[in-house]
């Protein structure tokens, strides 16, 4: 019992001594998703190295050409913009560009919707589960530093009869 006192009381310590929450180094995470036959809605991350007054214009690259701004006016008070002049016949992809004290920053990493993308309110991320199980819980994290969320996905499945020991075998999936 001391000694869990004592072991307690140091990691509090060290926690409350760094003054300073730990976080992630994420990247903007942009995404993009088609809205109907002619927008999509672009969204990404205000990251916490922002400053107060930072902007952002969005650009767009249809069938691998040359990226045009499709913002008419910097973008102030959100991290969306609705670009709805996109020709979903051919791929296209968006980036962001931060703007600060009216210059404007390095592009944002990039989001590509393929060609005639379905028009759906959300991204889907195919999963091949091995046979018997199915997704149960999920969560995300960035598990190897590169600034992209993982999603981490319990798949559950193959119960055991609780006449037998122990659990049944468990499968986490990322991806």
């Amino acid at each position: 019992m001391v000694i869990r006192s004592l072991l307690l009381s140091m990691l509090l310590v060290s926690v409350y001594s760094h003054g300073e929450q730990q976080a992630e180094e994420l990247n903007r995470g942009i995404v993009a998703v088609r809205q109907n036959e002619t927008s999509a809605f672009i969204g990404w991350r205000l990251l916490k190295e922002d400053p107060a007054d930072v902007a952002f214009n969005v650009y767009r690259s249809t069938a691998n050409g040359k990226p045009t701004k499709v913002n008419e006016a910097v973008i102030t008070s959100v991290t969306w913009f609705v670009d709805d002049k996109v020709d979903f016949q051919k791929s296209n992809e968006w980036f962001v560009r931060p703007v600060i004290d009216g210059k404007e920053l390095q592009d944002s990493e990039r989001f590509i919707l393929s060609s005639r993308a379905p028009q759906e309110p959300y991204i889907t991320v195919p999963l091949k589960t091995p046979e018997g199980y199915s997704p149960n819980d999920g969560s995300v994290g960035d598990l190897d530093g590169d600034g992209e969320y993982e999603i981490v996905v319990h798949l559950t499945g193959r119960g055991r009869d609780n006449s037998q020991k122990g659990p049944g075998p468990t499968n986490i999936y990322c991806c």
